[in-house]
């Protein structure tokens, strides 16, 4: 049934002051932003800002805490560097102690027995089984050369600052880097005074050279990943980097502008700044010398250098992961918003429209009823009443009291009027966001309408209150997850130091090994010189058997022979017994001649006579007895005169041969005290080496059980990463059932598959 214009007029002519729809249409249009657009940005913002908040406060909380954790890293870094070359300086310091202490520099009778070129030959066996110096050379006090190793040519040393330092000060003593004159390369000088073995005092200067780029070769991985390093001298110049040869030389505050206040403080820090020279910004750390275990004061300094945008790639992939998070965080939250905000305001939308239409005076109009709820309620009502007015108005068409009934009717809709302005008021307050309005109920039609709409705005409010605190627990959940993706960078940042410190460590434990093979090797000469020491000792040893076999049969030979001498003498003395009893006789015979001469000088008898002849005849043969005993023995007295002339030639000759076997076992007892001697160094380098191998094996011992703890803190933080997935995991099923819930709230309206095309259109341009 149509309606026409007048009778439109019977409705709104009698009374002006009553407000028309037209005039409550008109006034609700002009309120602003209409509620969907409201409620959309309202949801948005209730969704995304939390989100955007918690996301931008995890990304500085996770962005400083990688700062740290970089800054720290390089400077520990940096410190490790510097302790490298400081344990490298350490081991030369101890090498040239070595030199000065060994027998063919300080000990005069070995020098005396061991050639110029033989020890010569020791320092360039010395120089070849270390590999790190170019020469070494013994100098006496006017700066002369007295031993020098193959292959170099060296001049005087007398103005040079090690000399004069160690002659001063008696001290060892380590150079600044310099270019040496002999070689043209930028070297290092070790030297240490070599004082007598006897009278302790100095007799000259042994001195090593060593190049510097044996330190570069030690430092060397510190220079991977675009990283620079430097090592810089008391000067303030840089001696060792990687950054160029025509770096080398410049000041260090060329490279690193804060370097002159860091030098100052002397501390290990980390640094960033601008680096002139490359024209870029770094980070990096710095590091003092630090003299330890007797080492002197160098003055030198380290740094490590490395690119800003590479050194912070993580933080800034990080800042990108949390953007990236927050935006599809943002956009998921926005998505179920606008699909909420369309699903709850396209019924509330048609129904304002049908409303007005009516308040317009197009009574034909009527709301398509789907379901059984609430808005369907409420469109089944408002088509009642419009079917109401129709039905009122065609009963008083025609009547006798038409007039009567025409001022009912006018009262009627005026009524009517009024309570459809208060049903636009509160369609209007419900455009503008208030879900606390609620619409006067009456016990008319539109009463029915206003307690349906009312009840409709409840299960709006609600349903808006869930998706508040679905949002909110979003927030929350979102919020967590920021901060376990913080907890985990965190923890993924200490993985990432643990890696470095077991890198770290694998590099000492390959330095180690380099210098546990070294002092092997210097292990193994010493005992191959030990072996040609105790070669040489047991040939001196066969030798003294010898000699003192030859002393024993020259000393028994003089005992025989002594003894021949012995009997001599008992002859004789026997001879001399002989001639004594001889001479008596003979005395007694001449007594006897004498006696028979008187008394023959008075015989004239000539038988008397005869018979003192015959006793004449008798002691001549006594006599002549005498005389053959006499000659006998003075026969055997030359025979044994003879033999002793032997006898005492050949004691002669066997004292010779003594004197000479004697001069011989004196050269080897020298030769074999020297063989001592030798034997005695050796077996103290050999004890060195043993104590160096030891302290090699403490530090490998000590590095695995570093390494054995960064490996378990990694699996410490793998296993704290895994149950933080597994968490995660969780949250993202919370949050999946929390959007699960939201859909089924929302599923409570229904609407039109073209008004749902279209607001996926609408979501789709948000």
């Amino acid at each position: 049934m149509t309606m026409n214009s007048s009778d439109l007029g019977l409705l709104s002519a009698p009374n002006n002051a009553a407000p028309s729809p037209s005039s409550n249409a008109n006034r609700s249009t002009k309120k602003g932003l209409s509620l969907r657009l409201k409620t959309t940005l309202a949801a948005v913002a209730i969704g995304t800002l939390p989100v955007a908040i918690a996301g931008i406060a995890a990304n500085l909380i996770a962005a400083n805490m990688l700062d740290a954790q970089i800054e720290l890293a390089k400077q520990e870094e940096t410190v490790a560097m510097m302790d490298k070359v400081e344990r490298f300086l350490f081991e030369r310091y101890g090498d040239i102690q070595a030199l000065s202490n060994l027998p063919i520099l300080r000990n005069e009778k070995v020098k005396q027995v061991v050639s110029v070129k033989d020890r010569s030959q020791v320092l360039t066996n010395y120089a070849a089984t270390y590999e790190v110096y170019d020469n070494i050379a013994f100098i006496d006090l006017s700066g002369n050369n007295i031993l020098v190793s193959q292959g170099a040519k060296l001049g005087s040393h007398k103005s040079e600052d090690y000399f004069q330092s160690v002659l001063a000060t008696g001290k060892r003593f380590v150079s600044q880097p310099r270019v040496a004159p002999s070689t043209g390369k930028t070297v290092i000088y070790l030297a240490a005074p070599v004082r007598d073995s006897v009278t302790n005092k100095i007799i000259g200067v042994v001195r090593t050279q060593m190049p510097v780029r044996f330190l570069d070769d030690l430092v060397k991985s510190y220079g991977e990943n675009d990283r620079t390093y430097h090592l810089v001298d008391k000067a303030g110049k840089v001696f060792v980097t990687n950054d160029g040869t025509e770096t080398l030389g410049m000041d260090a505050a060329e490279h690193l502008t804060p370097f002159p206040q860091l030098r100052q403080v002397r501390k290990a820090a980390p640094t960033e700044s601008y680096e002139p020279l490359e024209k870029r910004y770094v980070v990096g750390g710095y590091a003092p010398f630090e003299p330890t275990q007797g080492l002197p004061d160098l003055g030198w300094d380290a740094f490590i250098l490395s690119d800003r945008n590479v050194a912070f790639a993580v933080n800034n992939r990080l800042a990108q992961i949390f953007a990236f998070g927050t935006l599809a965080a943002a956009i998921a939250v926005s998505a179920i918003a606008v699909l909420l905000v369309n699903r709850s305001l396209q019924p509330i939308e048609a129904a304002t429209k049908t409303v007005q239409k009516l308040g317009a005076g197009d009574l034909d109009v009527r709301l398509a009823v789907k379901g059984s709820d609430e808005l369907a309620m409420l469109g089944a009502n408002i088509n009642q009443m419009a079917d109401q007015i129709q039905d009122l108005l065609e009963n008083l068409k025609g009547t006798a009291e038409i007039k009567q009934l025409k001022e009912a009717i006018e009262q009627e809709s005026h009524v009517l009027q009024s309570d459809v302005g208060h049903l636009l008021d509160a369609v209007a307050a419900l455009e503008s966001g208030d879900l606390t309005v609620q619409a006067p109920v009456s016990d008319r039609a539109t009463g029915l309408v206003a307690d349906t709409l009312n009840r409709l705005i409840e299960e709006l409010a609600r349903i808006m209150a869930t998706v508040l605190s679905t949002a909110q627990q979003v927030t929350q959940g979102s919020t967590e997850l920021e901060q376990l993706a913080a907890v985990t960078a965190q923890q993924a940042q200490q993985q990432a130091h643990s890696v470095n410190a077991v890198q770290a460590s694998v590099v000492t434990f390959s330095d180690l090994s380099q210098q546990t093979a070294q002092q092997a090797l210097a292990s193994d000469q010493a005992v191959q010189q030990a072996q040609i020491a105790v070669t040489q000792g047991q040939e001196e040893m066969v030798k003294l058997t010898e000699e003192i076999k030859v002393l024993h049969s020259g000393t028994e030979q003089i005992v025989k022979r002594a003894q021949i001498l012995t009997n001599f003498v008992t002859s004789a003395a026997q001879f001399a017994k002989d001639q004594k009893r001889v001479a008596a006789l003979t005395r007694v015979l001449a007594l006897n001649a004498s006696m028979i001469a008187a008394r023959a000088s008075g015989q004239q008898d000539p038988d008397q006579f005869a018979s003192v002849a015959r006793e004449f005849e008798t002691i001549a043969t006594q006599v002549n007895d005498l005389a053959v005993q006499t000659n006998q023995g003075l026969l055997m007295l030359q025979q044994q005169a003879a033999q002793i002339q032997t006898v005492v030639s050949g004691i002669n000759q066997d004292v010779q041969g003594i004197s000479h076997s004697v001069n011989q076992f004196v050269g080897s007892v020298e030769q074999s005290q020297y063989v001592f001697e030798l034997i005695k160094d050796v077996t103290d380098r050999v004890a060195q080496v043993g104590q160096q191998v030891t302290a090699s094996s403490q530090a490998i011992a000590a590095e695995a059980q570093t390494t054995l703890r960064s490996i378990e803190e990694i699996a410490t933080v793998a296993a704290k990463t895994e149950q933080q997935s597994s968490f995660t995991q969780e949250q993202a099923g919370l949050i999946d059932n929390m959007a699960r819930t939201l859909l089924e709230k929302v599923s409570f309206f229904r609407i039109s598959e073209e008004v749902q095309g279209a607001g996926s259109r609408e979501q789709g341009a948000v």
